[in-house]
């Protein structure tokens, strides 16, 4: 699930940030055998955290975008966004998280949407 965040005072392309989260979900499911947290959601919760500390570190404020994955699953991870920004998380409040984010909505993506143009160079003549 590659989610990005992208500072809003920086230029597009040429200058972003990439903050990512990796999750090895059977070794969560084991570690984890009651509580059970959806690990696509847990890893946004977690790239929430880290990118609103980031942001907020550098004083600028910044941007998600997730993969889409399709209907259902988009619609319950933008559910999930929603209830961060409102409610906070286990290491960042509400007021934190939104307070570093440009948007309220999560954007979702298909895969190859998000990333940034390629920059060719002219052909070379022979």
């Amino acid at each position: 699930m590659p989610l990005s965040t992208a500072s809003s005072s920086i230029s597009w392309p040429r200058d972003y940030t990439v903050v990512s989260v990796c999750l090895d979900k059977q070794a969560h499911r084991q570690t984890y055998t009651v509580w059970h947290y959806d690990p696509y959601h847990y890893r946004l919760a977690v790239l929430l955290e880290r990118s609103v500390y980031f942001l907020n570190r550098r004083g600028v404020r910044g941007d998600v975008i997730a993969e889409s994955r399709g209907g259902k699953e988009d619609r319950r991870l933008k559910e999930s966004y929603a209830r961060l920004l409102e409610k906070g998380s286990g290491c960042a409040d509400a007021a934190l998280i939104a307070g570093a984010l440009t948007s309220r909505q999560l954007k979702v993506k298909r895969k190859g949407a998000s990333r940034p143009p390629r920059w060719h160079s002219p052909p070379t003549s022979r």
